[in-house]
């Protein structure tokens, strides 16, 4: 069952946007089913924030950035009242923005997303850039490199379009899929990792590449590379 919640401080508002998230899933995919919460306190929201897989929030210049710090991995959709500078909030990963009056096809839309990312996140790295949707193989990623305010995949047909991130959530969304944070700003694909110079500090990937490990992760990364071969 999947979990999602509602953040609004009008509960009437929040309670009436639940029932039509709750109806629009069961009606548009019988064959999976979810539980919505609502909250009128972010501070609640945040305090169990791990336990859902999908939010949708009102006042997203607050709620944003305090839910993605109190979970990383959760998915999140902001329900605006009025507009705001969505471009500064792309490093929280939004799904989508259901803008004023919150009518069912954004919603839907919203909830179409949450299910193709579920659904793929196994085979595929999904991802929007600002010019598309990028559906990248995992098998084909060796890393990802952070620059700045963007993410860098690298894969073995050379470096995919950057998108707004930080590479500690791109991190955490890719835990179980066999990925290991080894530097501050690379993290590492374990099915392209063929060597780790213990001198160097350095792992060698299969297409020759080499990336750096600093001492903050090495200890994670020989757990990691051990758990995956064992």
């Amino acid at each position: 069952m999947w979990k999602i919640a509602v953040f609004d401080p009008d509960p009437p508002f929040a309670q009436r946007l639940a029932a039509r998230i709750g109806a629009l899933f069961s009606q548009e995919n019988s064959a999976l089913s979810c539980a919505v919460e609502c909250f009128a306190s972010l501070s609640a929201l945040c305090a169990r924030a791990k336990e859902f897989d999908l939010a949708f929030l009102a006042e997203p210049q607050a709620s944003a950035p305090a839910v993605r710090r109190a979970a990383p991995e959760i998915e999140i959709a902001f329900v605006p009242h009025a507009s705001f500078p969505v471009q500064e909030l792309l490093w929280t990963r939004p799904l989508g923005c259901v803008a004023a009056p919150h009518d069912d096809a954004q919603l839907l839309s919203v909830l179409k997303t949450f299910w193709q990312y579920h659904g793929q996140d196994a085979t595929f790295f999904i991802v929007e850039t600002r010019r598309q949707l990028l559906h990248i193989r995992h098998e084909e990623i060796l890393y990802f490199e952070s620059r700045g305010k963007s993410v860098y995949p690298h894969t073995l047909s050379g470096a995919a379009e950057s998108f707004p991130a930080r590479l500690d959530v791109v991190a955490a969304r890719l835990a179980p899929y066999r990925y290991v944070r080894c530097h501050q700003s690379y993290l590492a694909n374990l099915r392209h990792v063929r060597q780790l110079n213990k001198v160097t500090h350095q792992l060698t990937l299969s297409s020759g590449a080499t990336i750096p490990i600093s001492k903050q992760y090495y200890a994670q990364v020989i757990e990691c590379l051990r758990a995956d071969r064992a």
